[in-house]
């Protein structure tokens, strides 16, 4: 049986995450992470009934991955929120039914005993395997997948200049201004819905950037926005 190294993944996503936490208007607590576990499980089930035929729409292998790695990355967070050991690696599970709707049931059973007591190395385990069976069952390999998805992310932190802003402020005022407002942070070809789109991260992005600028003339390529980030201040 394949295994997911989930350590790597666990490392993959420690800067991610903290990325998040430093555009997030205020530190998330359990109850937040929580939340976003049932809107990307949410978020799954929707791509999930396209390709069981019971709505309309492009249900993508890249789209379906895309919402797999979501729920991976939240389940991990919820894990260091509950300071949940989790085991090295994890058997990816076959899917034993024809319906992935199935797993998606079942994270919900495990989501609800989570609102009422600390999440278990068992339940999280089981969430992480439904997840990552759902992916596999299409084709998709989880672990480049999700590679992939938070190289995007942690560059896309990186160019905007957070790290840089906020040690800046550092420096100049001592403290970290958690209200300053994601456009501060960001390059003008940043700021647009487009581009946050084409990053993958117009949900977050979109909900936090304040000051609305022009939508960029043409299509860019990331790498190409990439390679403009020697020249942010």
């Amino acid at each position: 049986m394949a295994e997911l190294d989930l350590q790597h993944l666990v490392a993959l996503s420690r800067p991610v995450a903290e990325g998040f936490a430093r555009v997030e208007p205020r530190p998330w607590d359990r109850t937040a992470v929580l939340l976003e576990l049932v809107g990307e499980i949410g978020s799954l089930a929707h791509v999930v009934q396209m390709l069981e035929g019971f709505k309309r729409g492009g249900a993508s292998t890249d789209r379906l991955a895309d919402e797999c790695c979501d729920v991976i990355f939240v389940a991990l967070r919820l894990a260091r929120e509950d300071g949940v050991a989790l085991p090295d690696r994890l058997p990816i599970p076959p899917v034993e039914t024809s319906r992935p709707s199935a797993l998606i049931l079942q994270m919900c059973r495990d989501l609800a005993a989570f609102v009422e007591a600390s999440a278990t190395p068992e339940a999280l385990t089981r969430v992480l395997g439904h997840a990552t069976a759902i992916a596999e069952g299409a084709g998709v390999d989880v672990a480049a997948a999700y590679e992939r998805e938070m190289a995007i992310a942690a560059g896309f932190f990186d160019a905007c200049g957070v790290n840089r802003a906020e040690e800046r402020v550092r420096k100049t005022k001592g403290a970290y201004e958690e209200q300053k407002p994601f456009s501060a942070y960001a390059p003008v070809h940043y700021r647009s819905t487009e581009m946050c789109k084409f990053s993958g991260y117009s949900k977050v992005i979109s909900s936090i950037y304040t000051t609305p600028s022009p939508l960029p003339s043409g299509k860019q390529s990331l790498s190409k926005l990439m390679a403009t980030e020697e020249s942010l201040p």
